[in-house]
């Protein structure tokens, strides 16, 4: 079992979309996940190996926050997110949230 603060989709903008440049590669990853109220989390990829996300491509992903206590009382499942990079890099939704 993987162990992570919750599940989201996300689907990486393309250069052209505005979002990065690169894809992601590696195993270590982290950004803010904002919500609609412009409010952000900051959280990491829950990742056992190095992994690449090609831009423009949807990706269910595993993430750990680092001050979960405050991000698991606002966030809710199904709420639309974002990932942060200075910019919108992706957009998606909460699938699930593993609340201990």
């Amino acid at each position: 079992m993987i162990n992570s603060d919750a599940l989201i989709k996300v689907r990486f903008l393309t250069p052209q979309e505005g979002g990065r440049k690169n894809d992601i590669v590696g195993n270590k990853y982290g950004c803010p996940l904002m919500i609609n109220n412009n409010e952000g989390f900051d959280c990491r990829f829950v990742l056992n190996h190095e992994e690449k996300f090609i831009l423009g491509k949807t990706y269910n992903i595993h993430i750990r926050f680092l001050n979960p206590h405050h991000a698991m009382e606002l966030l809710r499942e199904g709420m639309d997110i974002f990932l942060w990079e200075g910019k919108i890099i992706a957009v998606g939704t909460i699938i699930k949230l593993n609340k201990q």
